[in-house]
C-alpha cells in the first residue's frame, strides 16, 4: 500500500548535504565512490531540485544567449538593431522533457535493465539519485554559455559533458560489470553515448546561435 511514509527518507537531507553531493558529482572522475556513499541513504530531493532549476536556468539563459548573439551580430554588421528579437517560451518545455526524461526516463531504463535483465539488487531511488547529481555541473556551465562565442560555448559544453560523463560511467562500472557479463561494455558504452547525447541536446537547441 502507498505509504508517504516509506518515502521520507529519499527527502532527509538538508542544503548542506545537498552541495556536498553536488560537489563529489563534480570531481567524480576523480574520486568515484559516489556510489558507495549513496547505497543506504540516497535521495531524490537534490536531483529532483537539480533537474527542475535546469529546466528554468536553460531556458533563461538559452534565451539571454539568443539575445546576446543577436544583438552582437546587429550591431556589428549595420551599427544598429533592424529587426526584433523574440523570446522563445518553447525552451521551458523542451528543457523539461530533456532534464525531466533524462533523469527519468533513462535512468528509469536502467534500472530495469538492471533488475529484470541481470538480475542486480540496485536500487531505483539510487540510480535517479546518481543521474540527478550528474547534471549539477550544468548549472553554472549554463551561465558561462551566454556568451556569445561558439568556440567558448562548444568548450564549456564539452567540458560539463566528459566529467558528468565520467561521474556517470565510473560510477556504475561496478553495478554493471558484475552482473552483465559479455554485455557489460555494449550497455556501459550506452549511457556515455546517451550522455554525449545530452550534451550535444544543450548545446545545439538552446546555445546555438552564430556570433558573425
Amino acid at each position: 500500500m502507498f505509504n508517504l511514509k516509506n518515502y521520507r527518507k529519499y527527502f532527509n537531507v538538508d542544503t548542506q548535504d545537498v552541495l556536498i553531493r553536488m560537489k563529489d558529482s563534480v570531481v567524480g572522475a576523480l574520486k568515484p565512490d559516489f556510489f558507495e556513499k549513496t547505497t543506504d541513504n540516497a535521495d531524490l530531493y537534490g536531483p529532483f531540485w537539480i533537474a527542475t532549476t535546469l529546466v528554468f536556468v536553460t531556458a533563461v539563459t538559452g534565451n539571454y544567449a539568443s539575445y546576446v548573439s543577436y544583438h552582437h551580430k546587429h550591431a556589428a554588421a549595420t551599427g544598429s538593431e533592424t529587426q526584433a528579437w523574440y523570446y522563445d517560451i518553447d525552451k521551458v518545455g523542451y528543457s523539461a522533457i530533456v532534464f525531466y526524461g533524462y533523469v527519468g526516463v533513462i535512468g528509469l531504463t536502467l534500472w530495469a535493465m538492471l533488475k529484470w535483465w541481470f538480475k542486480s539488487d540496485v536500487a531505483l531511488a539510487q540510480v535517479w539519485c546518481i543521474y540527478g547529481y550528474a547534471l549539477s555541473i550544468y548549472i553554472p556551465i549554463s551561465f558561462v554559455c551566454v556568451v556569445p562565442y561558439e568556440a567558448v560555448r562548444w568548450a564549456m559544453i564539452a567540458v560539463a559533458t566528459v566529467l558528468s560523463g565520467l561521474f556517470l560511467l565510473l560510477n556504475f562500472k561496478g553495478p554493471i560489470f558484475d552482473v552483465a557479463g559479455a554485455k557489460a561494455f555494449p550497455v556501459w558504452l550506452g549511457l556515455g553515448a546517451l550522455h554525449v547525447g545530452l550534451g550535444l541536446a544543450l548545446k545545439l537547441y538552446f546555445f546555438q546561435y552564430w556570433s558573425s
